[in-house]
């Protein structure tokens, strides 16, 4: 084919005289930038009319969202743009389509296209300093907002547009998760010193309900937005999060997971994880991987343990989220590098457990987990697995460890009785009866002399004790 004048061409290795020729899919000409949001896909219920929406900024205090078809009818080498497009006050920094395209704009005002047919419309303007992120529950759109100490969640719904505060700074997400599966759908958010926070969004109410479900302090540095995925395979939602030069998991009480936190390697120890997780089956058994990208380009993943073949390079320095996807030849990962180039390996995929392939989780921009790809919960048949009781860290070296244990059904009572190698009892803890779930103590021990101390677990179940023991080493 001729090289068309919107075509970029490659200079990596060109013959001489015949340059490799990349085609765009559509050009922004009065774009003073850089897209600013998007791309996302849509068809407004359509399922024969796909777009893809983009926007990015006219000038420096308005900007343009276009949405293109996926045919090029005119032949000119570019997808056809779709005829309605929307002028925005505010540069457009967020967009989110399916049946609706939303758009919100960076001075706070949200637009909405509800159909094929229907026009653009300013829905709502909502006063903030920032921004942190968008999602949706089913048609409503939710923004998270705030300034540098308090962060607010907003469900557009309506008129007035309801809102939470959230107590605190969360600028990681928001995703959508029903992380207990009573079909009533949370909201994940975290801060940057690992503050957490689970927010129930009951959208059977109206106007709908926001509550605050479960918050806690992890203290670790977060550098991503939060992913959820099936990562114990016990049928709820995990969710998981990076970190400098480590990937964290939480289970549906915001409890670490077993194995987690998770080294990307030994050698960078001070390199961030830049983009959120994706996580999919791509070696077809044991747990699924978590992919992600590290600050200096390497891509890596992780299962049971380091994937074979990885870390992957991605061109020198990290620029984005992986995207895990399959066509008729199989899997695929890709990534798009700051080099300018889009990445593609071979992997072996199960798309059983597709559980978040993409940034936002799907092209649509919706950050709302597909519950579809869980399993039904297998409750754990032991009431005290002893590979589920254990304290870290191990040996404790600052005078405090946590104890952790899992209950196979609910108990009347819990105690954890501290024993000296003489037989001594030098602490005893009651710890959280609930069944099913990981329950975390923590142990003070600064007061005691360094030594081996015997840890037991002591349940109830109703009329029914069961034990189970451990060893704790306390040094200085």
């Amino acid at each position: 084919c001729s090289t068309y004048y919107d075509t970029a061409t490659a200079s990596v290795y060109p013959e001489p005289g015949r340059p490799h020729a990349l085609p765009l899919y559509a050009r922004m000409l009065d774009t003073i930038s850089t897209i600013t949001a998007g791309p996302v896909t849509g068809d407004f219920g359509f399922t024969d009319t796909q777009l893809v929406a983009v926007g990015y900024p006219i000038s420096t205090d308005s900007g343009r969202v276009t949405m293109y078809q996926v045919r090029d009818g005119n032949r000119d080498g570019l997808a056809d743009a779709f005829p309605d497009e929307l002028i925005t006050f505010g540069i457009p920094i967020a967009l989110s389509f399916g049946d609706t395209l939303f758009v919100l704009a960076d001075n706070g005002l949200i637009y909405a296209k509800p159909g094929l047919l229907d026009a653009f419309r300013r829905v709502d303007s909502l006063p903030a300093e920032q921004f942190h992120g968008i999602c949706r529950v089913a048609d409503k759109l939710l923004v998270m907002t705030g300034d540098s100490l308090q962060s607010l969640l907003y469900c557009i719904d309506g008129d007035p547009t309801d809102s939470i505060e959230l107590g605190g700074y969360y600028n990681f997400g928001p995703i959508v998760v029903d992380v207990d599966r009573d079909d009533v759908p949370e909201v994940v958010a975290f801060g940057p010193d690992g503050h957490a926070i689970f927010v129930s969004i009951d959208t059977t109410s109206s106007p709908v309900s926001m509550s605050i479900l479960r918050r806690r302090e992890t203290d670790f540095h977060v550098t991503t937005n939060p992913v959820a995925a099936d990562l114990d395979r016990d049928g709820y939602p995990d969710i998981v999060i990076g970190g400098t030069n480590a990937i964290y998991a939480f289970d549906r009480t915001l409890t670490l997971l077993t194995d987690f936190p998770m080294a990307a390697g030994d050698r960078f120890l001070d390199d961030d994880v830049i983009a959120a997780p994706v996580v999919a089956d791509i070696d077809r058994g044991g747990p699924p991987e978590v992919v992600f990208p590290t600050l200096v380009g390497n891509v890596y993943s992780f299962g049971d343990d380091l994937s074979n073949g990885f870390p992957l390079s991605g061109g020198e320095r990290a620029a984005g989220a992986a995207v895990i996807l399959s066509d008729s030849s199989g899997g695929k990962l890709g990534y798009l590098g700051s080099d300018g180039w889009f990445y593609l390996w071979e992997v072996d995929k199960d798309t059983s457990t597709d559980y978040w392939p993409m940034g936002g989780h799907d092209a649509a921009g919706t950050f709302a987990f597909d519950q579809s790809r869980l399993s039904e919960p297998t409750p754990i048949a032991e009431l005290l697995p002893d590979e589920r009781f254990y304290n870290y860290p191990n040996p404790v070296t600052d005078g405090s460890t946590v104890i952790r244990y899992y209950l196979g059904e609910d108990a009347a009572g819990v105690r954890i009785k501290l024993f000296d190698l003489s037989g001594t009892r030098v602490a005893e803890l009651h710890g959280a009866t609930a069944g099913g779930l990981d329950h975390e103590q923590v142990w003070d021990c600064s007061h005691v002399t360094p030594g081996v101390y015997r840890c037991i677990l002591e349940a109830d179940f109703g009329g029914r004790t069961e034990t189970a023991f451990t060893d704790i080493a306390v040094i200085r």
